[in-house]
């Protein structure tokens, strides 16, 4: 919902950003060195920047993703083109943007009365229901190579795509409370 990202190559929101309120980058660095084992600390890991090239498990490969994006997110940059590259490769991925919001804000305690956290409980309702005609079916894949040379395995999700009408389109993105 919220993408936490990060990478080597600070984004505009991250410079514009880098020493707001608590999710600054001092903050979020020091989230990804406590994550990630520290022989393999690198803000460009797969886990922490999925937008690195050849990455694994491709994108293509995503369920569905509904992104969050608040106005004053240390992060937001890349949870956009996150989800662009989503859409970019046929994943259904639309993005919301609210004005005057930070990161988390539809869920932090303190915040769930704005109405920001409200219409974006509702937003979150909308979409949900409005993807329920997709078909989730988790099959078990054990470390085949499918045909286009990728490695799976383990259970995998395969997401079957009925009608797309509506908003769901490739391109959707809303921004609210402007």
């Amino acid at each position: 919902m919220y993408p936490f990202f990060i990478g080597s190559v600070p984004t505009e929101s991250e410079k514009k950003l880098a020493n707001t309120y608590f999710y600054d980058k001092e903050m979020c660095t020091l989230a990804w060195k406590l994550f990630l084992p520290e022989e393999e600390l690198s803000l460009d890991h797969p886990a922490g920047n999925p937008l690195i090239p050849d990455r694994s498990p491709p994108l293509k490969l995503m369920p569905p993703t509904l992104t969050i994006v608040a106005e004053h997110d240390w992060m937001r940059d890349r949870a956009i083109a996150y989800s662009e590259a989503l859409r970019n490769v046929n994943v259904v991925a639309p993005v919301l943007e609210y004005k005057d919001a930070v990161h988390e804000f539809a869920n932090l305690d303190i915040l769930l009365k704005t109405p920001q956290a409200q219409a974006c409980a509702e937003d979150i309702v909308i979409w949900v229901r409005s993807t329920s005609h997709i078909e989730i079916m988790s099959s078990r894949i054990n470390s085949e190579v499918s045909s286009e040379g990728e490695k799976n395995c383990g259970s995998v999700i395969q997401l079957r795509k009925k009608t797309m009408h509506d908003c769901l389109t490739v391109g959707w993105s809303v921004t609210r409370l402007g």
